[in-house]
């Protein structure tokens, strides 16, 4: 969305289109614009965004806007933000603040809107005060934007887990974890971005970020074999620094270079304690203790530049040549309290850097026009790659230098006529492995989960295939759908041995084919005539997975490869009635997930979460709005019955306009009334499924009272 045709306000634009008079606005255009870069090249046929522009009357085009709201309610709840604007045709300045403990992820932006897409959200409860400024200033030949943040967070959150995982010989281990944690940290941002638009195309972006924080978990573990309490304290302190310069040439004769540039450094230091009381079969106790001192750095710098010559059929052929080095230092260091010396055998130093060296050709062919557009894009690239490191640990050096060479094409290709789209994309790409996975020595840390490297380790390959379609072509319905497919080869996954007797698991990464997983998902809504203000809108997605893994058990000596899949099916349809600022929704949706295991002594599970309800947004005399939520959750076949529920869940929010106006709101807002709500989820990997449910914010009451400031010219 565009200011005057200035884009101030990116991403979400809530905040602008609530706090702009309607008095204000002359007229309301939508139309396709070319980007800053496709001005300056004269590129007529490259993909343009798709924009709303809001005009100002003249007489409105600068003033100020703002709004400041604080709330208050039980359980220790508290509320509270503030926003501020001063706006003219070619510059913005924005403050913006928020305080609150209720979960709520109200993101502020430079841009000037509030993110509120996972707000009062119930899982944990976290406490969040932040406070951020932006100045924005758009010339005709430069533009500027600067964005500084302060902000402190305070999370808590309780999990129960009940796990079952596969075992050899046809066997299997159940056990429960329960874990608390709590972080609290600080950070502080600066952000700024300058472009420049002529005489040439420049974009220099430069990012701070630095972080303190504090965190202070447990976790408590059962199995028919083990246990183990485990406590920590770890205070960490991370600083990021990042640059990046773009630029983009238009010769003389038509051909066009680009050249880019970046740098990035974070740095990471960690301190604190451990402490694991461990009990492995009948007997054999072990008590560690430690002090724990680590660090690790990142400098990574970037250097490329594209050749691009455009053909006489919208067509351009690219040439790409770049160097990627990335420089990684790591230092562990275990104290053992219980001895008074350094755990040798658990301390580290790692050196690692890895050097891309790429070249790519491409064939880009672009066509956009109000009726059609049509792109299609080819890459070939070729990518020389170096990994070396230097791993010390109990005075013992390992050194390893691994050279490859990967092809990684991709194609694109995309048709769009009278409001149809389909979309077409297919990619290779190769992951290399950490270089810790490939130190062939033992991490005895946590006396429960040993872990081992594998200096064979080869690099994962992933294909992946997507397709997507849209048909907006009719006024009273709309369809999408949309589909894809990843196959993995030499795919890197944890295997493991588990030992009966003592419950005590080592795990070794490996490279295992078979594996893939395919999504396929639709949306369609249809309006029940050209002006009715009956619609129904559906939403259908399906995920089928095939997951391998090897896995030992030690008591019966025999090693087995297995295969779990995982079908998971959601389906959702909502009936809307909608007429002005009136709106009723009745729902319901139900998701199916069902584990077929080789092991066949475990069942299969079959998990099903449906929930049925009805929203509402209503307008009502004397300036009273209302909303409200009422629905039935329900889970079932879990294997732990506690979670297997029937919940009631109601919400509702009452408010009031005061002041002429409607400046002032007040609300009052109650959150799960009949004080019901679970979270429950289940999940499931390659080594088997678990069940989890979390600790919920508790139901409770919030007054809210917001104030709704526009310092303009009279109207």
């Amino acid at each position: 969305i565009l200011l005057n045709g200035k884009d101030f306000f990116k991403g979400n634009n809530r905040v602008m289109l609530e706090n702009l008079p309607y008095y204000m606005v002359q007229n309301v255009k939508v139309y396709y614009r070319d980007t800053e870069r496709t001005v300056y090249a004269g590129l007529e046929n490259e993909k343009k965004d798709y924009v709303m522009d809001v005009n100002m009357k003249r007489q409105y085009q600068q003033g100020y806007i703002a709004n400041v709201e604080v709330g208050g309610g039980t359980q220790d709840a508290f509320w509270g933000r503030l926003f501020g604007m001063r706006f003219t045709d070619h510059s913005r300045i924005t403050l913006i603040g928020n305080a609150n403990n209720l979960n709520s992820e109200y993101k502020p932006w430079g841009d000037g809107q509030w993110d509120e897409n996972n707000d009062f959200s119930r899982i944990g409860r976290s406490t969040r005060e932040t406070l951020q400024g932006n100045v924005s200033i758009d010339a005709n030949k430069w533009k500027n934007d600067t964005e500084v943040s302060v902000g402190w967070t305070d999370a808590k959150n309780e999990d129960t887990q009940y796990a079952e995982t596969v075992l050899a010989a046809d066997s299997v281990m159940r056990d429960s974890t329960h874990k608390q944690n709590n972080t609290s940290s600080f950070n502080v941002s600066a952000r700024n971005t300058f472009t420049l638009k002529v005489p040439f195309y420049l974009l220099m972006q430069t990012n701070v970020q630095y972080s303190d924080s504090k965190n202070i978990s447990s976790q408590e573990y059962m199995s028919m074999a083990s246990f183990q309490d485990f406590h920590s304290i770890n205070n960490a302190r991370k600083l990021s620094l990042s640059h990046s310069v773009a630029s983009t040439h238009k010769l003389n004769w038509g051909d066009i270079i680009d050249v880019s540039a970046s740098i990035n450094y974070d740095n990471n230091k960690h301190r604190g304690t451990e402490n694991r009381q461990t009990l492995l079969g009948q007997s054999n106790i072990y008590n560690n203790n430690y002090d724990i001192s680590s660090s690790f750095s990142n400098l990574n710098f970037q250097l490329g530049t594209t050749y691009s010559i455009k053909d006489f059929r919208n067509g351009t052929y690219k040439l790409s040549l770049s160097y990627d080095q990335k420089h990684h230092l790591e230092q562990d260091t275990r104290f053992d309290i219980n001895l008074l010396a350094r755990d040798e055998q658990n301390s580290y130093n790692l050196k690692q850097t890895n050097r891309f060296a790429k070249a790519a050709f491409s064939y880009t062919y672009e066509k956009w026009s109000d009726e059609s557009n049509t792109s299609f894009v080819l890459s070939l690239p070729l990518r020389f790659a170096n990994q070396c490191f230097v791993y010390s640990k109990d005075h013992t050096d390992t050194s390893s230098i691994r050279n490859y060479w990967l092809f990684e094409p991709s194609l694109s290709f995309s048709y769009g006529k009278k409001r149809r789209t389909i979309d077409f994309k297919i990619n290779y790409e190769s992951i290399l492995p950490d270089a810790l996975m490939l130190v062939n020595t033992a991490n005895t840390t946590n006396t429960l989960h040993w872990y081992v490297g594998n200096q064979h380790l080869k690099n994962e390959k992933i294909l992946s295939n997507s397709i997507f379609y849209l048909d907006n072509s009719h006024k009273t319905r709309q369809h999408i759908l949309k589909a894809k497919w990843n196959w993995y080869q030499d795919k890197i996954t944890q295997s493991y041995s588990y030992n009966t007797k003592t419950g005590r698991f080592v795990h070794k990464p490996i490279n295992i084919d078979g594996v893939w997983h395919l999504s396929i998902g639709s949306r369609n809504s249809w309006r029940l005539g050209d002006e009715s203000p009956y619609y129904i809108s559906s939403e259908t997605s399906v995920g089928y997975a095939q997951n391998q893994n090897y896995v030992t058990t030690e008591t019966f000596k025999s090693t087995e490869r297995k295969s779990l899949r995982m079908l998971d099916i959601k389906e959702t349809l909502i009936f809307t009635y909608e007429k002005g600022n009136n709106r009723v929704d009745v729902k319901g949706d139900i998701q199916w997930q069902r584990s077929a295991l080789t092991n066949k002594s475990m069942e299969q599970d079959n998990i099903m979460n449906y929930s049925y309800g009805v929203d509402a947004t209503l307008k009502l005399p004397a300036k009273i709005s209302f909303m409200a939520s009422l629905g039935m959750i329900h889970h079932r076949g879990y294997s732990t019955p506690d979670f297997n529920s029937n919940n009631c869940v109601c919400n509702i929010t009452i408010g009031r306009h005061f002041l002429r106006g409607d400046k002032m709101l007040v609300r009052l807002t109650a959150v799960d009334l009949f004080r019901s709500y679970t979270s429950v989820k289940y999940s499931i990997n390659e080594s088997g499924s678990t069940e989890q449910q979390s600790l919920c914010l508790p139901s409770y009451f919030l007054l809210r009272l917001s104030y709704k400031w526009n310092l303009n010219k009279k109207k």
